[in-house]
């Protein structure tokens, strides 16, 4: 259950790393890569 919860959130973060990068040219977020789950 916490291993599907964490893959997830790690899909919707990519997700919402793809959209921050498509609005702001960026190679990584800083909080999205600090939040990976390992």
């Amino acid at each position: 259950m916490y291993f599907e919860a964490s893959l997830h959130v790690c899909a919707s973060s990519k997700r919402l790393q793809s959209m921050l990068t498509s609005i702001f040219p960026v190679p990584q977020h800083p909080l999205v890569a600090s939040s990976k789950p390992y």
